[in-house]
């Protein structure tokens, strides 16, 4: 979709990093397995949620029974490589996500858990801008970027648990995120996730600006395998025919951060009308993270979810329980 290329989901910034406090990128992948079991991998050229910042593999998963386990292995720069072609990102030869052609391998390990699997793509690739740019000063060189290689997936391969292997199979998405810039001094916080159904694959993000003089403003990807209606952009968004609502705004006691707890998306378009109603169902994440690199704090949760879709006069409803973030950017000390 959009001519999308394989070289849009490549490594960006500069390696070795060289603005360490402001340059940043990882591939992100997260799946729900057939088990009842949710992952979680993140792949980062420059962690910002470490200090001094360096590679990553971050591994988290949350299982069926209640338990969560995050796990993160921390890498020297001259043991990761990345490529400057497509996504293959290796990290001393133990854990990698790579693009294979018709799929994409990711592999991490910790104590005794694994993950194994392989993401095939179901629906049309996509990128903001016309190579993955959200934002760009032409003047300093600033971008902010993410490209959305697979907005749904299917999931197959082996889950370890305890030194037990598990087949599984499930859906999936990866995404593409690299910056150079102070997220903290532009950003309050955003929201991010998605939610799927046999059909239809919406992905969101809203961003709520540091500035209160400035709106906020929604990214909104919905399409199926044939069809892209909705992309962050687009005449629809510039027409004012999407929408949402921040409710039931209160303070976290854990982290003190204040935040919608449930989130509404309308959409009225000729080709789809759709209204999204998000709602914290439990936390599976509570991090804080104030560095001096700027760092971010995040939640993760599991959301309650009615979707309705209307397409060619035929409404359909859909309740799920999917992933979703909160995450606060702070401000990079001088």
């Amino acid at each position: 979709m959009k001519n999308y290329r394989a070289e849009y989901d490549k490594l960006h910034i500069n390696y070795p990093v060289k603005e360490r406090n402001k340059e940043a990128e990882w591939w992100y992948f997260d799946a729900d397995l057939d088990n009842g079991d949710r992952i979680v991998l993140m792949y980062s050229v420059n962690d910002t949620r470490l200090y001094p910042r360096k590679p990553s593999v971050r591994f988290d998963l949350y299982e069926k029974n209640g338990q969560n386990h995050s796990f993160i292995n921390e890498y020297e720069e001259k043991t990761a490589t990345f490529s400057r072609e497509k996504c293959d990102a290796n990290f001393a030869d133990k854990e990698w996500c790579k693009d294979c052609g018709d799929h994409y391998e990711v592999k991490a390990i910790h104590d005794g858990y694994e993950i194994d699997l392989r993401f095939y793509g179901e629906v049309p690739s996509w990128q903001a801008g016309t190579e993955g740019e959200l934002m760009r000063n032409p003047k300093t060189g600033e971008e902010k970027a993410w490209v959305v290689a697979q907005p749904a997936a299917r999931v197959e391969g082996k889950l370890i648990k305890d030194g037990q292997e598990i087949a599984v199979k499930g859906s999936g998405y990866h995404d593409h995120n690299w910056m150079n810039m102070d997220n903290g001094a532009m950003l309050d916080h955003w929201h991010w996730g998605k939610v799927h159904t046999d059909d239809l694959a919406i992905d969101y993000g809203i961003m709520i600006p540091a500035s209160p003089y400035i709106k906020p403003v929604i990214t909104l990807l919905v399409e199926d395998k044939n069809h892209l209606y909705l992309e962050p952009g687009d005449e629809h968004n510039k027409n004012g025919e999407i929408s949402f609502e921040l409710l039931d705004e209160a303070k976290e006691p854990t982290l003190g951060l204040t935040f919608a707890n449930r989130l509404v998306i309308h959409a009225n378009t000729p080709e789809i009308k759709l209204d999204l109603d998000i709602k914290i169902d439990h936390f599976v994440m509570k991090d804080m993270n104030e560095l001096p690199t700027g760092g971010e704090s995040a939640y993760r949760y599991v959301g309650n979810e009615l979707l309705v879709v209307n397409r060619n006069d035929h409404e359909e409803r859909y309740e799920s329980n999917s992933l979703h973030e909160v995450v606060f950017p702070h401000k990079a000390e001088k």
